[in-house]
């Protein structure tokens, strides 16, 4: 049930709640793929603790210093979510849950445009 409240049941009326789950693990996985596969196959090249070997990194002392702040910033980003996860289980999950899906829904047209 909460997965088709999430995917968007009872907001589009007409529209199958099937579809709806269907199209947003779809995406999920689309999503992860990206992530979890074809962006660490661009840095195959490079060990990771190599900042300056990654091409986002390369371009200025400046840009290299914001790419640190970056990922500092997603390592804090990761660290709250957990506080949150253990704080409040469900209203965490809804709100990663959103955030989650327009994340995809925001990549989609990328994708397109890679292919």
């Amino acid at each position: 049930m909460r997965i088709t409240q999430h995917a968007g049941g009872g907001l589009l009326p007409g529209v199958s709640t099937h579809l709806l789950v269907a199209w947003h693990t779809f995406l999920e996985m689309l999503h992860y793929s990206v992530w979890l596969v074809a962006i660490p196959l661009v840095g195959l090249r490079t060990a990771p603790w190599r900042l300056r070997a990654v091409p986002l990194a390369r371009r200025s002392p400046r840009w290299h210093a914001a790419v640190w702040c970056g990922l500092a910033a997603g390592v804090g980003i990761v660290l709250l979510l957990w506080g949150c996860f253990l704080a409040d289980y469900p209203l965490t999950r809804d709100v990663y849950f959103t955030v989650a899906m327009l994340h995809v829904l925001a990549e989609v047209p990328f994708l397109l445009r890679a292919l």
